[in-house]
């Protein structure tokens, strides 16, 4: 396996036409990330005593909320869970004594780097047309509805009630070499290609070879276990992605969250290859007059498949092309009891 480093000898010394291989890893957005949600029931209020009732709550006696009352005459506010009544209904006490009813939401608090995607699929140009997600970039509570997120692209921002989100893709680009840069900080080992970001990163790559024979390739990616993912420290300008910080395994126990078991099954692994004539200017100490992103090889698609290994020094997994549908089965997200109650009864 390949491990990066900070010095200039590789590529500088390298021939101009040598080839350069960079990755893509794009999550996708309905398995890999939470939607932007808000709990919203009815209430009515006796004395102080205010009765709500909202479909699963999952809150516990004690636990600290932020209420909007979208209807009636209650006051909003912060209150704490007076009691829970039952998956369904929990009391509050209000400050003052009054007959109230109507609705109510459960406002979401939101913190710096937590990301969410839309109840609606928002799309980019992009191919593959993965989904673009939104990252908290200003901590708050959010409003009582979902802001139009399909109104901002990539870089762009939206206010949330207290909340500021800005829309990124979820892309983890990396690359098994070094900069030409003399630079000892690792953003500027990365490689700069089309105005994009890949940073270094051990990994290693095998069986992408393709004959005209027999069944399609599936490519097995190694990733180091060992040093943490900085990709989502970068700027948006700069090729930055909304992704976990951390390992491999740290980020596969973030989006395991979200699907049980998932393990970034169904991400999207795309590979690069160009000369290194083409490369952007920021790679060179020096301008490089042949930069041209448009310059490439076809860029080669493939979906990740399974996990064949994991320990703690190295994460491995297969890849499908995308029309390999040998193994694939439906539905691709695992379908739990609390969606479909039905799972597991049996009906005459």
């Amino acid at each position: 396996m390949t491990t990066p480093t900070n010095t200039v000898t590789e590529l500088q010394k390298s021939n101009p036409s040598e080839i350069i291989e960079l990755f893509e890893v794009h999550l996708d957005q309905r398995l890999h990330y939470a939607d932007w949600q808000v709990k919203t029931g009815t209430y009515s209020q006796s004395g102080t005593t205010v009765t709500i009732t909202i479909t699963d709550h999952n809150l516990s006696s004690g636990e600290t909320i932020v209420l909007d009352y979208t209807s009636g005459s209650a006051t909003d506010g912060t209150f704490n869970v007076a009691s829970v009544v039952s998956g369904n209904v929990f009391t509050v006490t209000a400050a003052s004594s009054a007959t109230n009813s109507g609705t109510v939401a459960i406002l979401t608090s939101y913190t710096v780097g937590d990301t969410v995607s839309s109840t609606s699929l928002v799309l980019d140009n992009s191919f593959p047309p993965q989904g673009m997600v939104f990252e908290c970039t200003s901590g708050g509570t959010s409003g009582n509805s979902e802001p139009n997120f399909a109104s901002i692209s990539e870089g762009g921002t939206i206010t949330d009630n207290g909340v500021t989100w800005t829309a990124k893709r979820p892309i983890k680009r990396f690359h098994a070499g070094t900069n030409l840069k003399t630079t000892s900080t690792l953003h500027e080992a990365s490689i700069h290609f089309g105005g994009k970001v890949y940073e270094p990163f051990p990994v290693q790559t095998e069986g992408f070879d393709m004959t005209s024979k027999g069944s399609l390739p599936r490519p097995r990616l190694t990733i180091s276990n060992l040093s943490p993912s900085l990709s989502n420290t970068f700027s948006v300008a700069n090729g930055g992605s909304a992704l976990p910080a951390g390992t491999i395994s740290a980020m596969m126990l973030e989006v395991n969250k979200i699907t049980v078991g998932n393990d970034l099954i169904g991400s999207t692994l795309v590979r690069i290859r160009t000369l290194r004539k083409f490369l952007d200017s920021d790679n060179f100490n020096s301008t490089n007059s042949t930069a041209d992103s448009t310059q490439k090889f076809p860029d080669e698609i493939y979906m990740i498949a399974r996990k064949t290994l994991e320990n703690q020094e190295i994460v491995q997994f297969e890849c499908a092309s995308m029309f390999d549908m040998a193994g694939v089965r439906g539905p691709k997200r695992q379908i739990l009891p609390d969606e479909f109650p039905g799972i597991g009864e049996f009906f005459q």
